[in-house]
């Protein structure tokens, strides 16, 4: 599971020019809503094995799931076939109780165990969940682990102390992505929001699953709009920017990205020659297949970002403690297959019959396997006597 800091990152301009150019422009775009800004780095793509084909293209480093229904070998060849491309592969899990091999769970970035359909008693189900989680996280401690569930299920779920055991949930949603336009028309999307943050409500979402047309013309168009686009749109993006961008006499809506000042504005093909003022070189401009243009203008000379990284380990709960726990065992369970340990006994008592506690002590050798575990005592004492038998003692070893 990720280490959530204990403070928002903040990245943000320190210059006197900047804050009042911001403010200026925020106060022409106000009234847009917030959960509105684009944001194509935001979109997780999910595909089926045989959809795999069109990830032959450079991805570029968009997230891409793989839903692990199909044979084991068709599953793997996807996942492979996605990280060569440059991007970062992903599986979706149709139910707990389907296994993923430890080499594989090791390339991958991100899963999402669906139990939406799962009728089990919560109870179980949470324990199966925790379960599934713990052996996932000991073959890949950075794997992001997720539930497919409906708000509801999953409200009960955290309830029963998942929360401390995976990283975010998704669940369907009747919403979708503002932008680019090839993914706000897919149907089946899935929202996708912080394990932390509770459920998902209504309009709450920033991050989006969008399954891969069946369509290969329109899979291709999007794939094509994201790899394009996710470089110039990434998170973050606040209403507002250093550069007026106009085509013709139309204000086009523009974003500031905060990590580099850059001004990002979107809007339909402009058959006109763009207007950008100030003028700034290095623009560049994307062209997408629905008619959308993607315009990134550079800040000016001179103008720099600063920014400030305030971070701090927080205190974890008794919860998070044994989930991590958990994990470091069952990977060092993985990691060690035959372990012999040593130490030492001591049994202190008290029997009818005798006036004093019993205390047996004894050097105990503990062999560990995969399949077995045996234990070997030696220099039994009863107190402070050697026991010189040499064979297993005759019980009752005390009578009255």
């Amino acid at each position: 599971m990720t280490e959530r800091s204990l403070y928002a990152l903040a990245d943000r301009a320190f210059t006197l020019l900047i804050a009042t150019t911001l403010v200026c422009v925020a106060s022409a775009a106000r009234g847009q809503p917030p959960d509105r800004v684009p944001c194509a780095a935001c979109i997780v793509l999910s595909t089926t094995p045989g959809q795999s084909v069109l990830t032959d293209a450079p991805l570029g480093g968009l997230e891409v799931l793989v839903h692990a229904g199909g044979a084991p070998v068709e599953v793997r060849a996807a996942v492979e076939a996605v990280r060569r491309a440059g991007g970062r592969p992903g599986l979706w899990l149709p139910g707990p109780a389907v296994t993923v091999d430890p080499a594989l769970a090791e390339v991958l970035h991100r899963i999402v165990i669906d139990v939406s359909s799962d009728a089990a008693d919560l109870g179980e189900l949470s324990f199966v969940l925790k379960t599934r989680a713990v052996e996932l996280r000991s073959a890949a401690p950075r794997l992001l682990i997720g539930v497919h569930a409906d708000p509801g299920q999953f409200s009960l779920l955290l309830a029963r102390d998942l929360g401390a055991y995976v990283d975010f949930h998704t669940a369907m949603s009747t919403g979708g992505p503002a932008f680019p336009r090839t993914a706000a028309m897919v149907p089946g999307v899935i929202a996708m929001g912080e394990a932390g943050g509770g459920p998902l409500q209504p309009g709450s979402a920033r991050h989006w699953i969008v399954p891969l047309p069946a369509d290969v013309i329109a899979a291709e168009a999007l794939l094509t709009d994201l790899r394009r686009a996710a470089p110039l749109v990434p998170d973050g993006l606040v209403p507002g920017g250093m550069s007026d961008v106009r085509c013709g006499s139309v204000r086009l809506p523009t974003y500031l990205d905060p990590d580099s000042l850059a001004t990002i504005a979107i809007g339909e093909a402009c058959g006109t020659a763009l207007a950008i003022q100030p003028e700034m070189p290095g623009v560049q401009q994307e062209r997408l297949s629905a008619g959308e243009m993607v315009i990134r203008v550079p800040p000016a000379e001179g103008r720099f970002a600063e920014g400030v990284r305030v971070t701090g380990t927080r205190t974890l709960t008794v919860r998070e403690i044994i989930a991590r726990h958990q994990a470091a065992a069952a990977r060092q369970r993985r990691a060690i297959r035959q372990l012999i340990s040593s130490g030492n006994m001591t049994l202190t008592f008290e029997a009818p019959g005798f006036p004093a506690p019993m205390a047996i002590a004894s050097q105990a050798v503990i062999y560990t396997a995969a399949d077995a575990v045996e234990i070997e005592q030696r220099d039994v004492r009863v107190n402070g006597i050697a026991f010189a038998g040499g064979q297993v003692p005759r019980l009752p070893l005390l009578e009255p």
